[in-house]
Formats: C-alpha cells, structure tokens, sequence
C-alpha cells in the first residue's frame, strides 16, 4: 500500500505492480493507480513543507508543536509518523545532506508501525539463549535466564493491558508512576516487574512499594530526576505529551539522532544508573553551551551531528575517569570495572575468565567479584589483546 501511494508507482511499473490489489482483492486500473501516485506524490511535496517549519522550531523528526509549549510525540501514530519521517528524509535530500541511518530506520519502523523495534529487541533476547547453548558462561547463563523471565513476564502482562489507563492515572494521583528499570532487577523480580506494568501502581496502592513490583527507578542522560509521564490523561486519546525539552533533548532533535544513544548502556545496569545520574547535570550544561555557540547554529546537520557526537563523547570520557578512580565510592569504581570488562569482545572476555578460573579458582558474574577479582581479570584481558596485537604484526 506505501508503494502505490508514492511517487515509485509512477516509474514504468504502474501496470505492472502499481495496479495489482493485494490478497487477490479487485485490482487497480491505470487511472486509479496514477490518481493514488499522484495523491502520494502531493502528500509526500506537503509533508516535506510541514517539515520546514517544524525544523525551523528546532524539534525532532516526530515531535510536533501543539501550541502553548506543549510538544506532542507523534511516534507510532500510523500514518501521521510516516508522513512526519518521510517529511524529514525529503528535506535533507534536497538540501543535499545525507539522510542518517537512524531516520532511515525510523521510517521503515513507522512503516511496521513500532513492530521493528520490539523484533529487533526479541531477537537479542534470542541470540543471549543462543550463545548460552554453545558458550558455557555463567554471565551468559545469567543473562538468558533474565531474558527468559523478562518475555515470560510481557506475555503475561499482555492480560492486563486493558488497565493501563487506569493504573496511569492512579500513578499520576499517587505521585509514583515514575519509569522502572527492570535491568536492574534480578531473580523472579525481574518476572514479576515485567508481568505488572500495567497494574503496578494499582497495586502499590494497596501494598505500598516493594521490591518485587517497584524496583529501582530509572535514570537517563538526557534529563535529570525522575522520568515520568507529564500527562497521563492525554494517553487515554493516544496522545504523548512530552515534558519541556532539556537542551540535551533539543540537540539530539535537531541532529535528527536517538536521544536514548547519549545514556551509558552497559551489561552492568547498577553502574548505568550511577553514571547517568551524575553524567546528566555536566552534559546538559555542555550541550546548553554548544547550543548557544553560533558555529553550531549556522552548521548544517551532518557538521551538528560530529559536534554533538564530540561533545558527548569527551563528557562521558570524563565521567568514566571520575568514577574509576573512586570519585563517587568504591562500590561505584567497582562497577565500572565491572563495566570495563563486560565492554570487551566476548572471545577475549571469556578466555580471560577461563584463564582466572583456573590459576585462581576465580568464577561468577563479574557485577559480583570484588576489586582483586576483577583486577587478575582485567590484567588477563590487557595481556590477551596485546598479544592479539602482537600477533597481528607477523
């Protein structure tokens, strides 16, 4: 249905494809499917003219200007989202930018209507499963056990979506529908969060919180505090209100790049916390600075696109430097040498615990070992890519 209501009907296969119904239905004449290409065509020419205005605002590739500073997500609003992603690509290819690849995969998504983004999610789940059968690890045990009870706990959860209006509201009344991090949830918690998503805050009215259903609360790079749905009884018409932007947010907009990209995502979700709680305050003032500086202003995306990049990349370097040498607390530099080790190829990560295991009856998950542990493993790790290294040479 997409091709034959854009402008690739009209190239020599509108008789050919264009005209075909799907699923045998009745089929198209000529003049229905050059009327459907033109209509496409006009649509896509009016959505690459909406799109001038909103970039002028500065806002991103879904999010639309309701008036009195209110910002709406269009996200997943089929085929308002198609036509607000297709508006941006169109736009940068005439300007003669290159469209990103992150747009690129907005629009395919739009066009799965969000189904994209939950499949690509499923199949890490499947590859974690896949590699715990032919890599022995405990780390990877753990991990696909986590990722079996978390599926386990949607499918579940899927019985209660019906309340999901209710037990919003009831959050935004109690003053505790902030977002959860289940990562951070181990065991059968990690289930049970999962399976009350949409009933949580039903039942913390009644149980007050716990462990089990409440968790730890989630912490991002782009805003300080808590995240939370600023208006709840907008999601009750479909609508997403966005709390007022934060200069990390606009920038990340404007570069038409994934927000969520600027928080640190390791395999240590304790360490993550600790490090977007503190990287968030020192990045919006840097961003707020890059955005006031003229040279961004005037500089077209892709240049907009390299110094936010830089910029992010140099605070968070700094943050991990803070934190590794014990700024925050011993435990926090613990993790991040936890978070160190889980960044390095599997290959080399697994031959280093291998090694620790059998010179030192080391063995575990590394978020577990104390500063020695991790210490021999890191040392096995750096000696493995030096020699990996070395060998390169010959």
């Amino acid at each position: 249905s997409a091709y034959q209501w854009s402008p690739l009907a009209g190239f020599s296969v509108i008789k050919d494809f264009a005209t075909r119904s799907a699923r045998g239905g009745k089929q198209l004449t000529d003049q229905e499917a050059v009327g459907r290409w033109l209509v496409g065509s006009t649509a896509l020419g009016l959505a690459a003219a909406y799109d001038e205005d909103r970039q002028r605002k500065g806002l991103g590739v879904f999010e639309v200007d309701a008036g009195g500073g209110t910002i709406v997500d269009a996200k997943n609003t089929f085929p308002f989202s198609i036509f607000l992603a297709t508006g941006r690509a169109v736009n940068l290819a005439a300007k003669g930018q290159p469209v990103p690849r992150e747009l690129s995969t907005e629009v395919l998504t739009q066009l799965a209507v969000g189904q994209v983004a939950r499949d690509v999610q499923f199949g890490n789940d499947l590859l974690n499963a896949m590699d715990t059968v032919f890599n022995f690890d405990e780390g990877q045990r753990g991990a696909s056990t986590d990722a079996f009870l978390k599926a386990t706990g949607n499918v579940v959860a899927g019985v209660t979506r019906p309340l999901d209006v209710v037990n919003k509201l009831t959050g935004y009344v109690m003053g505790n529908d902030g977002a959860k991090d289940v990562r951070q949830a181990e065991g059968m918690n990690i289930f049970t969060q999962s399976a009350t998503k949409y009933m949580d805050n039903i039942l913390e009215s009644f149980v007050d919180k716990t462990d089990s259903i409440t968790g730890e609360q989630l912490r991002v790079a782009t805003r300080e505090g808590e995240v939370y749905d600023p208006a709840p009884l907008a999601r009750i018409f479909g609508l997403t209100v966005k709390p007022g932007r934060t200069a990390v947010e606009k920038a990340y907009s404007m570069t038409d790049m994934f927000a969520w990209t600027a928080s640190e995502r390791t395999r240590i979700p304790e360490y993550d916390r600790v490090f977007n709680d503190f990287l968030a305050p020192i990045l919006e003032r840097e961003v707020q600075s890059l955005l006031d500086n003229p040279a961004f202003k005037n500089a077209n995306v892709t240049q907009q696109r390299g110094m936010l990049k830089k910029k992010v990349s140099n605070v968070k370097r700094e943050v991990r430097d803070h934190i590794r040498t014990g700024h925050l607390g011993a435990e926090e530099s613990r993790l991040s040498y936890a978070a160190k080790i889980e960044g390095k190829p599997k290959e080399t990560k697994r031959e280093a615990m291998k090694m620790a295991n059998e010179q030192f009856g080391i063995d575990g998950k590394l978020e577990d070992m104390n500063f020695r542990e991790l210490g021999i493993i890191l040392e096995y790790v750096e000696y493995l890519e030096e020699m990996y290294r070395e060998t390169a040479k010959l």
